[in-house]
């Protein structure tokens, strides 16, 4: 559940922005919105200090990679680029991305594609292996 909640955060938020015409402008000023903002809860506890790479699939073949990088139960950088080292790995593809944003329960929507492995997450390093299983 905890996985659930920090996936539906970033998943939500690509979402929209991948809806924008502008996607450059729209990831940008999610950028500005996340970029320091504290993960509270149980959630801080897990996720935070972590670098994370999300792989979304896009028109079949392309795919987009972004990041994350929290520190201190903070997010330090939300970026459209892939980091060298992660600790996390997230997979999803658009069809998916945009069902969840569409969806009038969307957590649930989030929890029923990873349930069903349309979103998927690999944990880098034995330690976050543990962490994460």
């Amino acid at each position: 559940m905890k996985t659930i909640l920090l996936l539906s955060v970033f998943v939500l938020l690509f979402g929209a922005m991948v809806q924008a015409a502008d996607f450059t402008s729209v990831f940008n000023l999610a950028s500005e919105y996340i970029v320091g903002k504290e993960l509270a809860g149980p959630v801080g506890k897990l996720f935070g200090n972590e670098k994370i790479n999300v792989y979304l699939k896009i028109n079949g073949d392309q795919m987009i990679v972004f990041s994350v990088v929290t520190k201190d139960k903070k997010v330090v950088s939300f970026e459209i680029e892939e980091l060298d080292n992660p600790t996390l790995k997230v997979f999803m593809d658009e069809a998916t991305l945009m069902a969840i944003a569409a969806s009038t329960d969307p957590l649930n929507e989030l929890k029923n594609a990873v349930g069903a492995k349309k979103i998927t997450y690999q944990a880098v390093g034995f330690f976050n292996q543990m962490k994460l299983g």
